[in-house]
């Protein structure tokens, strides 16, 4: 059983411009495991504030504009390139005790793979 997460933090100031970018690329690989769904589980909303790097000295400290002011965090355009990969998984879900009747669903994956770009603040208008 092996997972993998690579997180890779880039800030690019152009040079014609005052204008600062983020980008963000995570990387996420998960072999051979079995996971038994948990309702009460807060695994998900931690890996997700890990992505979305709510700590904002991940940036802050080189973020300065031309004036020598600080930049406002949520006016700087992030780019967050996510990259999943699932190879022969098992999902286990049991139903809560609570229930009255008892149930259990094994699910078998081979292999999934998905991509996104998520461009944040979003715009208004897509092109």
């Amino acid at each position: 059983p092996c997972v993998l997460i690579d997180i890779l933090l880039r800030k690019d100031q152009q040079d014609n411009t005052d204008e600062n970018f983020r980008e963000r690329s995570v990387h996420i690989s998960i072999y051979d495991m079995t996971y038994r769904y948990d309702m009460d589980s807060t695994w998900l909303q931690n890996l997700s504030t890990l992505i979305k790097g709510s700590n904002k000295s991940n940036f802050d400290q080189d973020c300065e504009t031309a004036a020598g002011n600080k930049c406002e965090t949520s006016s700087i355009p992030t780019l967050l390139n996510l990259f999943v990969n699932f190879t022969d998984c098992n999902l286990d879900y049991t139903s809560p005790r609570s229930f009255k009747n008892a149930s259990r669903v094994i699910l078998r994956v081979g292999e999934v793979r998905f991509t996104s770009n998520v461009l944040s603040p979003s715009v208004s208008v897509q092109a």
